[in-house]
C-alpha cells in the first residue's frame, strides 16, 4: 500500500514525510504559483502547487510546498564556502548560452534507457520553444543573487517557469516547471587551486543520505521565471562507477550524484547557507501541463507531462532531480530479501535501468508509474500500484474455493513485481481500520507508458469509475480525453481481517496497462481539477444532527436530516448523528424534508471547537464548504438564532 503525498503518520506509503535534509526544490517553492500567461488564464495556486509536487515529485508527503521547515543545513556543507567566490547563485538569463567555466572539468551524464524511450515517444526534438518565447517575468531586485533571498521571498517574487504553446493536436497547453529542479546535462567539477588536492572534497558526516567523502560539481538549473542558477551536486569519492579508462561516469537513477544543493537564506535573519537533499539525477523533464476546465474555463485542469527535453533558446534542458519520498520512490530498488510482491512505502522497484525477469526493460513501467503516481489532487491518498495480472488470471474463469489469499499469492508467484490484491494490515491487530483495509474495489487510474495522445509530452492515462460517473462535478476525464478503464470483478478473495468473513470480491483494471493502481477501499473519490486544501491527517468528517423544538437531539434513524449528495466517504454514524467524510475544500450537502435552520461549528484537530454559526436559514438544503471536521445541526425555524446558538454552546455534541 502506498500513500500519495505526505501525511502526518509516519507509516504512510507514498508520503513525503519530513526528513532531516528535505527536498530543496520544494523548499524554495514554498507557497504560491502564479504564472502570468495570456493564452490561458493563470493556473490556480493549488493546481500549480500540485504540479510542482508531482514533477519533483513531492506529489506525491508533508505538504511538500511548505516543507521548508523540515530542511536543515549539514555542518559538512560549511566547506563548500570555498566555492562561494564562484558566484554560483548569481542568476543568469535563460536566453544566454550556458557553458562550463573550465571545459577541462566538465562532464555530461550518461543517458539511460529512459532517455532513449522518452526521445522515441516525444520525438528527438522534444518541446522546442526557440528564442522568442519567454516565461512570466520575475519581480526580484536586480542583480539577482538567490543566496541572499529566503524561499518565501523567492516564491512571492519569482513565478514558476511556464509557457503556453499550441501542441500538435491544436490545443493550447500551459507547461510549468518546478523551481530549481530542471537541469542541463552539463556538470563541472569544482577545484581548489593552489591546494594539495585540486578537487574540492567535503566529508558528509550527517544527514539521511550516504556519508563520507564527496566531490562537488556545479550544474545549471532553471530557477524560476527566466532565470538560471548553478546548483551543486555531491558525488561519492571514490566514484561508484567508472568507464573503461577509469574516469568517473554520471548515470541517471543511480547514486553517482546523491545530493543536490542550493544556497539561500532560511530566514532574513540568518546568513546564507548551503542546503542539500538526497535523491538521484533522472532523465527528461517532468512537470505540470494544464488547460481550461471543460465546464469552467476560468479554472485549469492539470495533467503530468514527461518530455525527453526542452529546447529553450540556445540551451537544452533534459535532466531533473527525484527525491526519495517523491518520484524517487518509483525507481528505488527493493532488496531481494524484502520483496513481498507489493510496493513498499518508498520503493517501487521500477528502476528504468533494470529489467524484468522476462527480459523486458522496466523503462515503460517507470514512465507509466510517473503518471499513475502524480495523478492526484491531495496528499495522503492510499493507493496500491500493480504491473501484473496474476490475480485476474487466477479468477477470470469464475470464483475459486477456498478463497484466494492475495497477499500470500503475490509472495509465492511473483515477489519481485507489483501484484494485484494488496491488503494493508499495519493496524489490523488493533482492529483499527485506519491502516487495515484492502485495495479491492476502487480501480483509479492506469497507464501504458505511452505519451502524446492527450497532448505533447502528456503521459497517457485511463481512468476509473469515480471519474467516469461524475463528469459534471469532475471534468478532468473530458478535459484531457482520457478513456475509461475496463474493469473486471471476480472472486473469491480473503477479505481484510478487520472486515471478518471468508469471502470477498475484487475489482481490477482490465484495460491494457503497464502500471495501474487501485485506491484503498476506504478512500474518498478524487479529482485533479478540484480545488482542494491539503490536510495533515485524514479527510474531514461531518457529523449531522437534527433537533426538535425543545432542542433535544432526535434519533438519526428517523431520517429527519440526511446527506443529499452521495459523494464523499462513509464513516461511523451513531444513534444521534449521521457521518460523512468529505474532501477538504469540497462541499457537504445536507438536506431535510422541510425547511430548517442549519447551524455549523468547526472542530480543528487538537484545538478547541469554534463557536456556533448560522450556516443557512429557512431552507430544506444547505451546502457547506468543509476545511475541518464539522458538526452541523438542523433546528426548527421557529427557534431564534441567539436561542439556538446559546443552547448548542452548552451541549457537548461530537
Amino acid at each position: 500500500m502506498l500513500r500519495r503525498f505526505n501525511k502526518a503518520r509516519s507509516t504512510n506509503r507514498w508520503t513525503r514525510s519530513p526528513v532531516a535534509v528535505a527536498s530543496v526544490w520544494i523548499a524554495v517553492a514554498a507557497c504560491g504559483y502564479q504564472p502570468n500567461e495570456t493564452a490561458l488564464s493563470s493556473p490556480r495556486t493549488d493546481v500549480a502547487q500540485r504540479a510542482s509536487m508531482n514533477s519533483m515529485n513531492s506529489m506525491n508527503s508533508q505538504n511538500s510546498m511548505n516543507s521548508m521547515n523540515s530542511m536543515n543545513s549539514m555542518n559538512s556543507m560549511n566547506s563548500m564556502n570555498a566555492m562561494n567566490s564562484m558566484n554560483a547563485f548569481n542568476s543568469m538569463n535563460a536566453m544566454a548560452t550556458m557553458s562550463a567555466l573550465n571545459p577541462m572539468y566538465a562532464i555530461t551524464g550518461i543517458d539511460g534507457m529512459s532517455a532513449i524511450e522518452l526521445a522515441r515517444l516525444n520525438g528527438n526534438a522534444g518541446l522546442v520553444l526557440g528564442n522568442t518565447i519567454l516565461a512570466s517575468p520575475d519581480s526580484l531586485p536586480g542583480p539577482v543573487n538567490f543566496s541572499t533571498l529566503t524561499p518565501q521571498y523567492i516564491d512571492e517574487h519569482c513565478p514558476y517557469t511556464s509557457w503556453t504553446v499550441t501542441d500538435p493536436l491544436g490545443a493550447n497547453i500551459q507547461y510549468s516547471l518546478p523551481k530549481f529542479m530542471v537541469f542541463m546535462n552539463l556538470f563541472e567539477k569544482v577545484t581548489v587551486p593552489m591546494s594539495g588536492s585540486p578537487d574540492l572534497i567535503i566529508n558528509v558526516d550527517q544527514g539521511p543520505g550516504p556519508l563520507g567523502p564527496h566531490k562537488v560539481y556545479l550544474g545549471f538549473a532553471i530557477a524560476c521565471a527566466n532565470l538560471v542558477v548553478r546548483p551543486a551536486f555531491l558525488s561519492p569519492d571514490p566514484a561508484p562507477s567508472v568507464d573503461l579508462n577509469g574516469n568517473r561516469v554520471i548515470r541517471s537513477y543511480e547514486q553517482d550524484f546523491d545530493y543536490f544543493c542550493l544556497r539561500f537564506q532560511m530566514t532574513s535573519a540568518t546568513a546564507p547557507s548551503w542546503y542539500c537533499a538526497t535523491g538521484n539525477l533522472a532523465d527528461g523533464v517532468t512537470g505540470l501541463a494544464s488547460k481550461p476546465s471543460t465546464f469552467d474555463p476560468t479554472t485549469n485542469s492539470p495533467a503530468t507531462f514527461f518530455l525527453n527535453q526542452v529546447q529553450w533558446g540556445p540551451n537544452v534542458w533534459n535532466k531533473h532531480w527525484e527525491f526519495p519520498h517523491g518520484l524517487g520512490a518509483i525507481a528505488a530498488r527493493i532488496p531481494l530479501l524484502e520483496q513481498t510482491g507489493f510496493a513498499k512505502d518508498y520503493q517501487w522497484n521500477l528502476n528504468p535501468n533494470d529489467w524484468h525477469a522476462s527480459g523486458v526493460s522496466k523503462v515503460g513501467d517507470y514512465i507509466a508509474a510517473v503518471a499513475v503516481k502524480t495523478a492526484t489532487n491531495r496528499n495522503g491518498v492510499n493507493i496500491s500500484p500493480y504491473n501484473t495480472r496474476h490475480v485476474f488470471d487466477r479468477l477470470r474463469n469464475g470464483p475459486v474455493t477456498p478463497s484466494l489469499d492475495t497477499v500470500a499469492f503475490a509472495a509465492l508467484v511473483d515477489p519481485g513485481e507489483l501484484n494485484q490484491g494488496e491488503v494493508e494490515k499495519r493496524t489490523c491487530d488493533k482492529a483499527d481500520p485506519a491502516l487495515c483495509f484492502g485495495y479491492y474495489n476502487r480501480p483509479d487510474v492506469a497507464s501504458t507508458g505511452t505519451i502524446g495522445r492527450a497532448g505533447l509530452g502528456v503521459v497517457d492515462l485511463t481512468v476509473g469509475p469515480d471519474y467516469t460517473s461524475n463528469l459534471t462535478s469532475c471534468s478532468w476525464k473530458l478535459d484531457w480525453g482520457f478513456p475509461a478503464i475496463n474493469t473486471f470483478t471476480g472472486g473469491n478473495v480473503v477479505p481484510p481481517p478487520v472486515l471478518g468473513g471468508a469471502v470477498a470480491s475484487i475489482t481490477l483494471a482490465n484495460s491494457d496497462f503497464s502500471v495501474a493502481a487501485n485506491l484503498g477501499d476506504n478512500e474518498l473519490p478524487r479529482c485533479p481539477s478540484w480545488n482542494l486544501c491539503q490536510t495533515s491527517g485524514p479527510q474531514p468528517e461531518v457529523h449531522l444532527y437534527a433537533m426538535d423544538v425543545n432542542l433535544r437531539v432526535l434519533p438519526s434513524d428517523l431520517n429527519v436530516v440526511y446527506f443529499s449528495s452521495q459523494s464523499g466517504g462513509t464513516c461511523i454514524s451513531t444513534s444521534e448523528y449521521r457521518c460523512r467524510r468529505t474532501p477538504c475544500g469540497r462541499q457537504a450537502q445536507v438536506a431535510s424534508a422541510q425547511p430548517q435552520k442549519w447551524l455549523v461549528r468547526a472542530i480543528p484537530a487538537d484545538q478547541t471547537p469554534t463557536t456556533w454559526k448560522i450556516g443557512c436559514s429557512n431552507t430544506d438544503r444547505c451546502a457547506i464548504t468543509v476545511t475541518e471536521n464539522l458538526t452541523v445541526v438542523a433546528v426548527p425555524n421557529s427557534i431564534s438564532d441567539s436561542a439556538a446558538i446559546s443552547a448548542l454552546s452548552q451541549q457537548a455534541l461530537p
